[in-house]
């Protein structure tokens, strides 16, 4: 991801900040938040898309009306149904951490 949006902020940023591909990533220990700019959101997206694929992992672009992405069986799937046994997956995406 960083090759095409490089960081903004980390070790490897530059000073000079011209360019619109210049990304905030933020990484947590189950997320991977990446603030692109506007200009660029739907390559972003795709890229995004491409890389949450061929990593197994889930995707979610808060920009598009589109729903959240869950891994199931090798394909990325809308949340709803991923796995409709998960009573968890069925409550808003906010509540997901609450019991």
């Amino acid at each position: 991801m960083v090759q095409t949006f490089p960081d903004m902020n980390g070790p490897d940023a530059t000073d000079d900040h011209a360019s619109a591909y210049e990304t905030g990533y933020c990484i947590g220990s189950a997320v991977i938040y990446a603030a692109f700019s506007w200009s660029l959101t739907k390559e972003a997206n795709e890229t995004a898309y491409r890389l949450a694929r061929k990593y197994q992992a889930g995707f979610y672009a808060p920009s598009f009306e589109g729903p959240i992405l869950l891994l199931e069986s090798g394909e990325l799937r809308p949340m709803e149904e991923a796995d409709k046994q998960n009573q968890d997956l069925k409550k808003p995406w906010w509540k997901l951490w609450s019991r």
